[in-house]
């Protein structure tokens, strides 16, 4: 059996960042706390990345490939029930795979300004994309039609901030020891059904956490 492909030094160097940066936060992590976690020399690091704002910014980069991978990888909302609970699930996933970033957010925007306008970038195509399926929603499917576009508006901006918001909720109110992924799906997706639950159809109202706990268990 063939050995997989070992990732390159860049990839290692970014996934021990994310850990770390998710971990401690990253405000308590230098470029040489990932180079000794990693087990290479200072200069091996940097030769790669100069700084860690430039590991920062990488990240950033796999942060809007996957956000816009999980959003255009939704399922169409004529679908069923279980798939939006897993459509769901792709985008709580991708703000707690890199909730440094979120959790950060202040840290990192007042370290370097261009990352505010990565930020707003990342929400402007997250916004864009939402209003892009509540306009195709067909007239028999599961989701109520959001009939103009400044509701449109509205009903994205608010679900982007839905999710913003419980990530870090869920991260401060809850005990360090506590903290674990499942644990926060289950509590940013009951809240995220509850302010969408209004533009389900009645008749597929119920049911939505128990597939969700499907899902999960899958």
């Amino acid at each position: 059996m063939a050995q997989a492909e070992k990732p390159s030094r860049p990839a290692q160097i970014l996934e021990t960042s994310l850990h770390l940066f998710n971990e401690k936060g990253v405000h308590d992590v230098s470029a040489h706390d990932v180079a000794r976690t990693l087990g290479i020399s200072p200069g091996n690091l940097t030769y790669h990345y100069k700084k860690k704002n430039d590991i920062v910014n990488g990240l950033v980069d796999e942060l809007e490939q996957a956000v816009e991978g999980a959003l255009g990888g939704a399922p169409e909302l004529s679908a069923t029930m279980r798939d939006h609970a897993e459509a769901t699930l792709a985008i709580l996933s991708v703000f707690w795979r890199y909730r440094f970033f979120f959790n950060n957010l202040s840290y990192v925007i007042a370290k370097d300004e261009s990352l505010k306008a990565r930020y707003m970038r990342i929400r402007a195509m997250s916004i864009d994309m939402i209003k892009d399926g509540m306009e195709a929603l067909p007239v028999d499917g599961p989701l109520l039609q959001v009939n103009t576009e400044e509701q449109r508006q509205l009903v994205a901006e608010n679900l982007w901030y839905v999710w913003l918001s419980h990530l870090r909720l869920y991260l401060i109110e809850t005990d360090a020891d506590g903290v674990n992924e499942t644990d926060y799906y289950r509590f940013a997706a009951s809240h995220m059904y509850a302010y969408l639950e209004p533009y389900y159809r009645e008749s597929i109202r119920e049911g939505f956490m128990e597939f969700l706990e499907q899902a999960l268990a899958s």
